[in-house]
Parts: structure tokens; C-alpha cells; sequence
């Protein structure tokens, strides 16, 4: 092709046919450019497919998270309910007229001991605010996605410092010799008591053994609220991801 517009070109400058030769060469440069623009044009064609395609894939990604999230939080929140009602059924316990201490133990003993892990275990949304990848998201979205991970680790931090409080006071209380199993085995062993001093303890690990109870009950009442408002804003966000893969 190139030989073949050189000949032409050679052949009208030997014709001394110069103003032919002008308007051919002009005509020359502007299929040229109009080939570098074609070029230019399919490149930024490819390099946005390319872009979109990663786009996408994380606009996937992040529903999955989301969904996820959703998933994990339903489930503590079921757990965290279901310590609440043990604890609230021990409550009702003390309807009971002139309860002894060893009673109030025994019926403290149904209760759930443990401090539920609170960890979510998704990354999408970490590792995209820490790329430039983010400004492939929708503006919009980028701010919600923020948001959300702001309120996912303000509910991971209040919930890990009361966790940590309400296992430092359990702590405590067993070192004081508050577990309600071994106090059940000493209620006839008076002797054995007297040696380890229990007796006098008691009061003050019953004491502290409830406010184990109430201060994890508490935190969880709280947790679970701002659990269930994470859910609402990963519905949202689904929504509008959804809305954006479907246009």
C-alpha cells in the first residue's frame, strides 16, 4: 500500500502536475490522521471493555461480600438473642420469694458464660479503598462503601472493648473462686469452705458475677442494633449495585 501512494506521488511530481500533487498529499495527511484517530479510538474501545470488565467483576464481588456480611450478622445476632433470653429467663427467677445464694447460683449457672467473637471475615471493600481501583466505582457508591466500612469497624471496635471488659471482670470473678460449679460442690462441704475462705467471697463474687451478666447483656443490646442497621445499609447497597449491572 505504501509503495503503491509513493508511485503516484512520483508520478505526478514527474508530470510536473504540482497543485494535483498538493491536494493528493493533503488528502494523504487526513486518511493518515483519520487512521490514527480509527487506531485511538478501537485502543480506548478495548482499554474501557478492559476497565468495565474489571468494574464488574467488582461490583460481583462486593454484592458476595455484602450478602455475606448480611449472613454473619443475622447469625450473631441470633446467638447474641439467644444469651439475652437466658438471661432474662434468670431474671424471672427471682420472682421467686426468699431466695438463698446457692439458689440464685444454681439459676445463675443456665445462663451463657461465654463472649461471642464478633469478626467479619469479607475483604472486598478493604482492599478496594486501598487501591486506585476505587475511582472505577460509581462516586456514589464509593461513598457508601465507606460509610459502611467506617460503621463495620466502629461496630467491631465497640464491640471487641466490651467484650474484652466483660471477660476482665468474668476473669476476676473466677479467680475469686466465683464458679458456680465449685460452689455447688461445697454446699456440704463446710470444712473445705471454711479452708478456703469462700464463704466471705461469696457475696462480693455473686455481686460481680451479675455484673458480668448485665454488662455483657447491655453490650450486646447495642451491638445488635447497630448489627441490624449494617444489614439495612448492605441491602442498599445491593440495591444499587444491582441497579448498576442491570443498565
Amino acid at each position: 500500500m505504501i509503495k503503491f501512494f509513493r508511485k503516484i506521488r512520483q508520478k505526478m511530481l514527474s508530470e510536473n502536475k504540482f497543485s494535483k500533487y498538493l491536494i493528493y498529499a493533503i488528502g494523504e495527511i487526513i486518511l493518515v490522521v483519520i487512521g490514527i484517530l480509527i487506531a485511538l479510538g478501537v485502543n480506548n474501545w478495548n482499554e474501557n471493555r478492559k476497565l468495565d470488565k474489571i468494574r464488574q467483576s467488582y461490583y460481583h464481588k462486593l454484592i458476595e461480600d455484602f450478602q455475606a456480611d448480611k449472613a454473619y450478622a443475622e447469625n450473631q445476632i441470633r446467638e447474641m438473642n439467644s444469651s439475652i433470653a437466658e438471661f432474662e429467663n434468670y431474671v424471672l427467677y427471682y420472682n421467686k420469694p426468699d431466695l438463698n445464694l446457692m439458689e440464685a447460683f444454681e439459676a445463675m449457672k443456665k445462663n451463657d458464660w461465654g463472649v461471642i467473637v464478633l469478626e467479619f471475615k469479607t475483604s472486598t471493600i478493604k482492599s478496594l479503598l486501598s487501591t486506585e481501583d476505587l475511582n472505577l466505582i460509581d462516586p456514589t457508591l464509593r461513598d457508601n462503601l465507606e460509610l459502611y466500612n467506617s460503621s463495620k469497624n466502629l461496630t467491631l471496635k465497640n464491640f471487641n472493648n466490651l467484650s474484652n471488659s466483660a471477660r476482665n471482670i468474668l476473669e476476676n470473678v473466677t479467680m475469686q473462686g466465683g464458679i458456680a460449679e465449685l460452689l455447688l460442690r461445697l454446699e456440704n462441704q463446710q470444712q473445705l469452705k471454711q479452708d478456703l475462705e469462700i464463704v466471705n467471697r461469696v457475696p462480693d463474687i455473686f455481686i460481680m458475677t451479675e455484673a458480668y451478666f448485665a454488662f455483657k447483656i447491655s453490650g450486646y443490646n447495642g451491638t445488635i442494633e447497630r448489627l441490624n442497621n449494617l444489614i439495612l445499609n448492605a441491602d442498599h447497597n445491593i440495591e444499587f449495585i444491582q441497579k448498576k449491572l442491570n443498565k
